[in-house]
């Protein structure tokens, strides 16, 4: 069995078991990826950081990531200023 075949069947049940203020994502392997890191990773914090007063805003599926992120119980936010920045740090301790 192929590795990659193998966490794909752990993300599986690792995603039927539930999530507890989190979710499971595995880690993507490209050239550009940091070595060292795990296949499959537990997030329960994210932000999407966008330039303050940039001309781009929070794609479709940026939302939706983060929604269902807040949705399992962990914590995302839309990030585009300092201010946001420390609201979210209020909020996250």
């Amino acid at each position: 069995m192929l590795e990659k075949t193998f966490a794909s069947q752990c993300l599986k049940r690792l995603r039927e078991a539930g999530t507890r203020g989190g979710l499971w994502i595995p880690f993507p392997r490209t050239r550009f990826a940091n070595a060292g890191v795990s296949d499959l990773v537990y997030v329960s914090a994210a932000l999407e950081v966008k330039a303050p007063g940039g001309k781009y805003g929070i794609t479709p599926t940026q939302q939706a990531f983060l929604d269902k992120l807040n949705a399992a119980g962990g914590t995302g936010a839309l990030v585009k200023s300092h201010d946001d920045l420390e609201k979210f740090l209020d909020g996250w301790h």
